[in-house]
């Protein structure tokens, strides 16, 4: 072969070797700088890059926390605050990230990132580094990555804390070593974080607890804060927390405060009538006490108030019972004896207690009759004291001591109570007229008031069903006996008696608000049904005047100067061994003033142990917090009072004796419109009286004679022919039991 063949060949096979030597030379030299780069890294920068792979350690993609909102708040008409929100912090110590090695270990003499972040919190949280450090040390803490530190932190110290997670604090000069570089880096709490919380406050204790309600293992569980809790609650924020290299970034997105319910309460209101409820309960030994007071005109609740109660921060320790006597006994008392007692003061009496509701319920059966014109104005009624039905005699209230309330008109049937006139009117009204109107005012269906675990007192156990309605039974529900309804039933069915007729839904909630204060929803009085005419209604509202007054039933109620009508009422409550071992429910409904209603209002006693067990008792109850009412709102008298420069001067005239033409020319000219009772040419008596103040709504009724009949007959008893006792109005004969005053 050629010499220059051979040549060329071993050139071209060297080439490959040659090639190959070169690149692994290459290689040597560039892993030889990377293992010097990386020796170089991991001695100059490898305590701070170890630190940042625990913090993306401790969050692989970042993490989120939720932001609680602050609850709205609940409020009286005037502003008032019922219930408050308060936020606070609680800050949470992941401890075993905080005992991860990169954080204990010391550098270069310094404090291991542990130790500073428990000489910070020490600081930050007032506390003793021993004691945190003993948390942090605690083996059965070890593997927590959620321990919290401290509980509700105000606003400014959780604000300093959160500066010191995000951007860090002068640690020398924090703890005071006097050392300070300008340039000096910020420590930042690692392994610290916070959650907010918000705190639920009822600042006036005891003040309507059931109506407002309280938090329960942190949900709503009552009143208000349970039927308008969507309102209140807020929509949630989100913190969200991203690790890079430079460190955490936080993004948060800020939670929306929960929107203002303003009720329809008066602070002032409600606190006389709780006091009044609490001197019941106190005075009688009752097992409980209630006023409810309304707008007759809107249905809205003024006040709603019962004794005994608690107080809504702590609903379930005995200390903030009003019963002192049960927290006299809590110690004692088996856990289920324990929420007995809990669910009695929890609930809202006025609206789940049902009772046998008496005497007031006898303007509901007069206003049915004479809106189905069976009875009329004039009609007048015997009392024997007692009346047989079938074969069963019913004593009248006053025939237990052999008395009775003879010749009557219809309001003195009224004012007297009369068991046996209404018995007499119920039996021309007939079953199924009664059963009509009584469903027709509302005692057979919920009210729909806006509070929850309303009892509809409507079931056949407790409410009769027109088959039900025999003659002993059609009787004896004439006056209340027999069959049950609750407090707020029968304000609402008394107001629609002298409202002009309407039977209204009532309510406790008359706007929410946003949280800036802008209106977000109104809530307007409702119309249920029209269940009287307003001729119907504006005869009943001025003859139940005469309950309150000298010779009527409910004359403990008196307030001079002012036209008050009402009704008192006592019944004995039947149980399943009959109605002797019931007790007794005192009642009394009083609305002001009689001309123009502003207030109508209702007092009850469930089960007095003393004192006068007749309705009297519940009458200074209530008058009492009408007084205060009237003094409040400045309400001006009806009439004038000797004396007194503030009493208007539209005062009616005495028509009584006049002829006919000339009442009727003095009314016109005094804009008064006026109603006859009767047929005749002289006005032998009229209501209201002469004397009590008028007003452009005042309807006179006139009661006519001829001029003959006129000189014969004598000016009407209006008083009981027997007086009552505050402690023999009832009689009970047989069941079902008769009641009455």
């Amino acid at each position: 072969m050629p010499k220059s063949a051979i040549n060329e060949t071993e050139r071209y096979n060297l080439r490959p070797r040659h090639r190959i030597g070169l690149l692994r030379f290459i290689t040597v030299v560039i892993l030889c700088a990377l293992i010097a780069r990386i020796g170089y890294i991991k001695l100059k920068k490898g305590y701070e890059y170890e630190l940042r792979t625990v913090l993306q350690s401790v969050s692989s993609g970042g993490t989120q926390q939720a932001i609680q909102p602050s609850r709205g708040f609940i409020m009286d008409r005037n502003g008032r605050q019922l219930a408050v929100s308060e936020t606070v912090y609680n800050i949470v110590l992941d401890i075993k990230v905080l005992n991860d090695p990169m954080y204990t270990k010391a550098e270069q003499g310094t404090p291991s990132v542990k130790e500073k972040v428990i000489n910070v919190l020490s600081v930050l949280l007032e506390r003793g580094a021993d004691e945190i450090r003993a948390i942090a040390d605690d083996p059965a803490n070890a593997n927590r990555n959620y321990y919290i530190l401290e509980r509700g932190v105000p606003i400014d110290k959780w604000q300093t804390i959160k500066t010191a997670i995000d951007e860090g604090v002068d640690y020398n000069k924090l703890l005071g070593a006097g050392i300070t570089t300008a340039n000096a880096k910020a420590f930042k709490l690692v392994c610290v974080y916070y959650e907010m919380q918000v705190l639920r406050h009822y600042p006036r204790g005891d003040f309507a607890s059931q109506i407002i309600g309280f938090l329960r293992n942190q949900g709503a569980a009552w009143g208000l804060e349970n039927t308008y809790d969507d309102q209140l609650t807020g929509v949630s924020g989100r913190v969200f927390r991203t690790y890079t290299s430079d460190g955490p970034i936080t993004e948060e997105k800020p939670a929306e405060q929960g929107k203002t319910i303003v009720t329809t309460l008066d602070a002032t209101i409600q606190e006389y009538s709780k006091q009044a409820a609490d001197d019941a309960v106190n005075v009688y030994f009752a097992d409980h006490a209630a006023i409810v007071v309304m707008d007759p005109n809107t249905g809205e609740i003024i006040a709603m108030a019962q004794s005994p109660s608690f107080d809504p921060d702590k609903p379930s320790d005995p200390s903030g019972f009003t019963d002192k006597a049960l927290e006299e006994q809590w110690e004692t008392l088996t856990e289920n004896e324990r929420l007995n007692a809990m669910y009695d003061m929890w609930a809202n009496f006025s609206i789940t207690s049902t009772f046998e509701p008496g005497s007031i319920f006898k303007p509901i059966v007069v206003a049915a009759a004479l809106e189905e014109g069976v009875i009329s104005p004039e009609d007048t009624f015997y009392c024997a004291g007692y009346k047989m039905v079938l074969n069963t005699r019913i004593n009248c209230w006053v025939g237990a001591t052999g008395g009775s309330h003879g010749e009557q008109t219809l309001e003195q049937v009224l004012a007297n109570s009369c068991n046996v006139g209404m018995m007499e009117i119920v039996e021309k009204l007939g079953r199924d007229r009664f059963f009509q109107y009584r469903n027709e005012f509302g005692f057979a269906e919920k009210t729909g008031i806006d509070l929850p675990n309303e009892n509809a007192a409507s079931s056949n156990l407790i409410m009769y069903s027109l088959d039900q309605l025999n003659p002993v039974e059609l009787a004896t529900s004439s006056f209340g006996q027999g069959f049950n309804t609750t407090a707020i039933q029968s304000i609402s069915s008394f107001a629609a008696v002298i409202n002009g007729g309407y039977l209204l839904k009532p309510f406790v909630v008359k706007q929410i608000t946003d949280a800036d204060g802008s209106v977000s929803e109104t809530f307007e009085p409702q119309i249920i049904r029209r269940v009287i005419s307003k001729e119907t209604s504006d005869w009943m509202r001025e003859a139940l005047q005469l309950v309150i007054s000298d010779s009527g039933t409910g004359r403990l109620a008196m307030i001079d100067g002012y036209n008050i009508g009402g009704k008192t009422g006592t019944a004995q409550q039947a149980t399943s061994e009959g109605y002797a071992s019931g007790g007794h429910r005192l009642a009394f409904v009083a609305y002001l003033p009689v001309e123009d209603p502003q207030y109508i209002a209702l007092a009850l006693i469930d089960n007095p142990q003393s004192g006068e067990q007749g309705s009297t008792s519940a009458v200074p109850m209530l008058r009492d917090v009408l007084q205060k009412l009237i003094d409040y709102k400045n309400i001006l008298p009806s009439y004038a009072i000797d004396g007194n420069p503030d009493a208007n001067s539209n005062l009616l005239p005495d028509f009584s004796g006049m002829p006919l033409n000339d009442v009727i020319e003095s009314l016109n000219d005094l804009g008064v419109d006026y109603e006859c009772v009767g047929n005749g040419n002289t006005v032998y008596r009229q209501f209201p009286k002469g004397g009590v103040n008028y007003s452009e709504n005042t309807l006179v009724y006139l009661y006519l004679s001829t001029v003959e009949e006129e000189e014969d007959e004598e000016q009407p008893d209006l008083g009981v022919t027997t007086e009552p006792s505050a402690t023999t109005d009832s009689s009970v004969t047989a069941e079902p039991s008769v009641m009455g005053e």
